[in-house]
């Protein structure tokens, strides 16, 4: 048997995921569960606990994918996509993948571009690729997000 015990977005912007079993564990099982944008990228690093007599299967990755963040609206959360650095030289151009998956994930047009600092020459509020950025607090370095929508 096999458990997946950790799956979070880390303060850096990278997927981890962890994953536990009695058997050793197959990492091409678990390869769809990366993006294939992310499996350059990928690092896989497998375990064993002697104490426990458990086998582990460590993958982490920059984020490129949706997340759900915790929201105090009526729904309790909002889901978001998020794309690392990693994936594009430009914080725009990292805007304008995440805007272009969110869409087609969604079928809605994405309103709010999150970061957690304002790159150099942007401001506050400015439209990029149709969305607004905003600094949040919450967000991990080196990544961005977007969601929202009008209507």
């Amino acid at each position: 048997m096999q458990a997946m015990t950790v799956n979070e977005l880390t303060h850096d912007g990278m997927r981890r995921m962890k994953i536990i079993g009695d058997k050793e564990i197959n990492v091409a099982q678990y390869q769809p569960l990366i993006p294939a944008e992310a499996r350059p990228q990928a690092v896989y690093v497998p375990g064993y606990d002697d104490l426990l007599g458990l086998f582990s299967l460590e993958l982490k990755f920059p984020v490129y994918g949706p997340c759900e963040v915790r929201n105090y609206g009526p729904k309790g959360f909002r889901r978001l996509m998020f794309v690392h650095f990693a994936y594009a030289e430009r914080v725009s151009s990292c805007i304008e993948l995440a805007w272009t998956e969110f869409f087609a994930r969604t079928h809605f047009v994405p309103r709010d571009a999150y970061v957690r600092e304002l790159p150099k020459g942007a401001e506050l509020w400015m439209e990029v690729h149709g969305c607004i950025l905003q600094v949040a607090e919450w967000m991990p370095a080196q990544c961005i997000a977007v969601g929202g929508r009008d209507g």
